[in-house]
């Protein structure tokens, strides 16, 4: 029987600068297909943001809970420990985590709504440790991809919307467009450091931004501040030291970053089993200085003016 690969990246960095969290989860080859997709939300979405990560109110098979939004997971993720072995080999950080599937008979959330599919078994109890708060599971690219997601963390917000006609398009002018690549689920875009361009994967799931040791080689050094070293851990709960940086200037797009803080960390596991190659992965340090939105059939993103919305 052929076996999925998945590597997951779920990290918290323990430093004087407080407890943070990324998670990415790649299943290349899997295929997973829902019985019927319906709605789109179009309306606000009050969300809170713990550690980072964007938690949302969702129902699962009629119990209405919270989950992780995170674009770097491919599917939906329920939260348990899984009740029996299956043929995905899944690797995280640093050692291989346990995961399963689960028959998912109706899930929804902001007017999507799904039925009868496949979903990962995943347990992270330590997430919900450390906020405090019961987690249903996350929420992946197979949920979201038929739509334009609006992410606006100074008010906590979230907007599902078509990705063909919304409000959003209709009254307002984005003041940056951004092609976006796709490797699997995983949006992936280009940053400009030092006149050299860089892929970051784009995960809302992350706590920190992650910087591949191997491109700390490439980027100008008088960019880049070196600050002390901090402990990350992962989801298979080894904890590493890693170096940890300021990156002084960036560009995304037209869009000019500044000050942004990065961790260093080794990717060459994700390279190994999925074949994708990373220079980082952008989290909430980054994402959390815009405002901005994910097209996902279009493979754009738009970042819009602070004072327009």
């Amino acid at each position: 029987m052929k076996r999925t690969f998945t590597v997951f990246l779920l990290l918290f960095g323990l430093s004087a600068f407080g407890q943070h969290a990324i998670a990415l989860l790649e299943i290349p080859e899997a295929s997973f297909s829902f019985h019927s997709r319906s709605g789109i939300g179009n309306q606000p979405v009050s969300a809170d943001i713990i550690r980072g990560m964007w938690v949302v109110n969702a129902s699962l098979n009629g119990k209405t809970g919270a989950f992780i939004l995170d674009t770097g997971a491919p599917m939906l993720a329920v939260n348990r420990m899984p009740a029996s072995k299956s043929d995905i080999v899944a690797s995280g950080f640093s050692g291989k985590v346990e995961v399963g599937t689960t028959q998912v008979d109706q899930f929804n959330w902001s007017g999507i709504n799904l039925r009868d599919f496949t979903a990962l078994e995943l347990d992270i109890s330590h997430i919900e440790a450390v906020f405090g708060k019961e987690l249903m599971g996350l929420i992946g690219f197979e949920v979201i991809r038929g739509n334009e997601i609006y992410f606006d963390y100074a008010s906590s917000q979230i907007q599902v919307l078509d990705p063909n006609r919304n409000p959003l398009h209709r009254y307002f002018e984005p003041a940056t467009t951004v092609p976006l690549t796709f490797d699997d689920h995983l949006p992936i875009v280009n940053l400009m450091i030092g006149g050299k361009s860089f892929k970051f994967g784009i995960d809302t799931g992350a706590g920190i931004n992650l910087l591949n040791n191997r491109a700390v080689e490439n980027i100008p050094q008088e960019l880049l501040v070196k600050l002390p070293n901090e402990s990350i851990q992962g989801l298979d709960q080894d904890v590493k030291e890693c170096a940890s940086y300021e990156l002084t200037e960036a560009f995304l797009g037209k869009e000019k970053l500044e000050q942004v803080r990065f961790s260093g960390g080794d990717l060459t596991q994700l390279k190994a089993l999925t074949g994708l190659e990373l220079d980082g992965i952008i989290g909430f340090p980054l994402l959390r200085q815009l405002k901005f939105s994910i097209n996902y059939p279009k493979e754009t993103l738009y970042i819009w003016d602070r004072t327009d919305l």
